[in-house]
């Protein structure tokens, strides 16, 4: 799972209004070995970046060598000051050493308040 990885993303539900299924995103991933960590199981940490969201750090979770989950939560400041959060869940799979499969869940909110949920499937692949 360490390292960078070029991320593409559909959506395939939604309860979101403003989220439409079959919609597509990219993103960039980055997972890093925690120098100081005392606990195999979050050992390391993912890094992402993509669209107007602001990075969004999440710890790793490895269920054995081929998958992991992680959670995270992303926010994002609106020109008319809404702020949106965004919580996933992330279940990986690591298919061959330069290729990971990906779902996720994802609950929004708007101001504090829940918009709805939708889900993705990704493929990641290595940038290096």
């Amino acid at each position: 799972f360490i390292g960078k990885w070029r991320m593409k993303t559909i959506v395939t539900f939604s309860s979101c209004p403003d989220v439409l299924v079959g919609s597509t995103t990219e993103s960039k991933l980055e997972i890093k070995p925690l120098m100081n960590s005392k606990i195999q199981n979050s050992s390391i940490k993912a890094f992402w970046k993509g669209g107007n969201w602001k990075k969004s750090i999440g710890t790793v979770k490895l269920l054995n060598e081929k998958e992991a989950i992680t959670e995270r939560v992303t926010r994002i400041k609106t020109s008319r000051n809404e702020n949106w959060e965004a919580v996933l869940i992330d279940h990986l799979n690591l298919e061959e050493k330069d290729i990971i499969h990906t779902e996720s869940i994802v609950i929004q909110y708007k101001n504090g308040n829940i918009v709805g949920e939708y889900k993705t499937y990704s493929i990641l692949t290595r940038l290096e």
